[in-house]
């Protein structure tokens, strides 16, 4: 095809596009000029059928117009059933709220059939031609008022319901099972957990730039804490004696990322005014004070029964908490067995090298619960996150570390795990917990990675050769036999790592 037809085909294709604007609500005062300029800074998706737009919880300031088809607006109620809200037809927005506030997304926005969107970034507006950001406000008032009013009506009791609300299983929230009528008074059945619905596969069209999710990655977001590791640290302070109880409460903190990346950006704050920075959780008590430590760590487990990582996929929360900590054991050992020196707490660095999962989980929610599946797609997790989501977790984790305010090697963990050879300073710790990595995948003990490394992987790792050449003294080490003879040690100690710390 020439370029003369090419160039026509786009033609057609625009204009297409143009006229079926026009015959949405929302378009009716814009002319033809003011849809190509709305076209050329907005994205055009498809939503297949049953995927979500929006999901509860997330935060994004996306703001989306329904261009063609239908989709459900859907809230979990107490009882933990899906309600459906509304639905919403072409010509309607999604997420208008955003536009104005950073304020997490109250409701699930699901396609309830084959559906088209344009995607419109807040940033995006407010660079555009003053004259479309005049129109474009104007109306997105109007909706907001017209919602407010109808939100007001039904409030008063004016406005009656047609029909019940239908009920919906969704991910966030599965569906209670009926009881059939009895004339005995029906006994309550067991508690049980009910596995939610896998969300679809994300679509690779769906990714974000790496700048973009730069911007959505925010610290203060972060709020998921191992439940087991919570449950311990509730059960040390109603038992009291806190002075005697600081180095058990530095060891619980320290099996947790969050709780111990919080516990470090508090004792790094300005209000410490530190001339070096905190870099270990028992330091960070010391500076900070026992009881305000306590205070702290209370308010931080209350929020995190808020929310459910991985959109409630416990198997895939728990094996991100397993790997965290078998990973901080076995760094520590090995700095142990190689007997290193190092300035900062390679356990720590361990238990945080994936910490960037936490944050990427929720930008793009439907991602990691798609590895309670058997999936081809995921035989590397950080290609596939940058496939799917625009970053892996190596980078994340280091934008949410800077946010956290950790001091620098821990950074350069987080960033180079998986290609340690690219670290040009700290890289005994970025070695040590790289090779930590790797013992624990072929314990099995992996997050995301479900073939084992080969034996000799290990051996060959580029880890092995900086630590030769970091340390001169072990070039004469027999590497094979050190590493098997790891590998004995390390089998022994593995069942009494995580201990009860795996809920």
């Amino acid at each position: 095809m020439g370029e003369g037809q090419k160039g026509r085909g786009r033609e057609v294709d625009l204009d297409q596009r143009i006229g079926f604007l026009r015959q949405l609500r929302f378009f009716a005062d814009f002319d033809d000029h003011e849809l190509e300029q709305f076209l050329a800074v907005s994205k055009w998706l498809r939503v297949p059928k049953g995927a979500f737009v929006v999901r509860e919880g997330t935060t994004e300031r996306a703001f989306y117009i329904l261009v063609k088809g239908e989709a459900q607006v859907v809230k979990a109620g107490k009882g933990k059933k899906s309600v459906v809200l509304t639905t919403l037809v072409a010509g309607e927005c999604i997420g208008e709220m955003a536009m104005v506030t950073e304020l997490k997304r109250t409701a699930d926005v699901i396609a309830s059939q084959d559906t088209f969107v344009l995607r419109m970034e807040p940033e995006v507006v407010s660079t555009a031609n003053v004259f479309l950001q005049l129109k474009f406000y104007k109306r997105f008032s109007e909706i907001l008022v017209s919602r407010l009013d109808q939100a007001n009506r039904r409030m008063a009791g004016e406005e009656a319901v047609a029909r019940p609300p239908e009920r919906l299983a969704v991910s966030a929230a599965p569906a209670a099972t009926p009881v059939a009528a009895s004339s005995k008074p029906a006994e309550a059945p067991p508690k049980k957990m009910t596995r939610p619905v896998l969300p679809p596969m994300p679509s690779p069209e769906l990714r974000l730039n790496p700048s973009k999710i730069l911007l959505l990655i925010k610290a203060e977001q972060i709020r998921c804490i191992n439940p087991a590791v919570a449950r311990e640290i509730k059960r040390l302070l109603r038992g009291g004696g806190d002075t005697d109880n600081t180095p058990i409460f530095a060891d619980l903190i320290g099996l947790d990322p969050v709780l111990a990346c919080k516990v470090i950006q508090a004792a790094n704050s300005p209000l410490y005014r530190r001339a070096t920075p905190v870099s270990s959780v028992p330091h960070a008590m010391v500076i900070i004070g026992m009881r305000n430590i306590r205070t702290e760590v209370e308010r931080f487990i209350a929020a995190s029964r808020e929310v459910s990582p991985f959109s409630g996929y416990d198997e895939v929360a728990r094996a991100f908490w397993r790997h965290s900590i078998v990973v901080a054991k076995i760094a520590d050992l090995l700095k142990e067995a190689l007997r290193f020196d190092l300035a900062i707490d390679i356990s720590l660095a361990g238990l945080l090298h994936d910490v960037g999962v936490l944050a990427l989980d929720l930008v793009m929610p439907d991602f990691y619960p798609q590895l309670a599946e058997p999936n081809a797609s995921f035989a590397e997790l950080d290609r596939a996150e940058k496939e799917y989501i625009g970053v892996g977790h190596d980078k994340a984790g280091a934008w949410l570390g800077e946010q956290f305010g950790l001091p620098q090697p821990y950074l350069d963990v987080m960033y180079y795990h998986h290609a340690p050879q690219r670290a040009t300073v700290h890289r005994l710790p970025v070695a040590l917990v790289a090779l930590a990595d790797l013992f624990a995948r072929e314990c099995g003990e992996a997050f995301g990675e479900p073939v084992k490394p080969m034996k000799d992987e290990v051996i060959r790792s580029a880890a092995w050769t900086m630590i030769t050449a970091e340390h001169a003294s072990f070039r004469a080490a027999d590497v094979p036999s050190f590493v098997g003879e790891f590998r004995w040690e390390l089998t022994k100690a593995l069942p009494t790592m995580v201990g009860d710390f795996a809920p």
